[in-house]
């Protein structure tokens, strides 16, 4: 055991969760933002594509977002149960 405590740094465990965490939250506020700006272009009448092409832009780089998200939300969770386990084993 004294060896998987020298490989393993809880502190380092924990970092990295908390980082991932954090960059989830940050892809968030950014999404969210973006889904406002669509909210109001949607808003302005129009006959021209161009808002249309904004909107399908931003709705991809949101997609992006998600997929980024959901990534990193699923990494913070296997490090969490990494970390457990690792802790029940000392």
């Amino acid at each position: 055991m004294e060896l998987l405590r020298q490989v393993i740094s809880r502190k380092v465990i924990s970092d990295a969760t908390s980082t991932a965490t954090r960059l989830a939250d940050t892809f968030e506020s950014k999404k969210e933002n973006f889904e406002h700006i669509v909210s109001r272009l949607k808003a302005i009448p129009t006959s021209r594509s161009n808002l249309a092409n904004a909107n399908d832009s931003i709705n991809k780089k949101n997609l992006l977002y998600q997929s980024k998200i959901t990534k990193l939300n699923l990494f913070g969770t296997k490090m969490s149960r990494f970390s457990d386990k690792a802790q029940k084993t000392d």
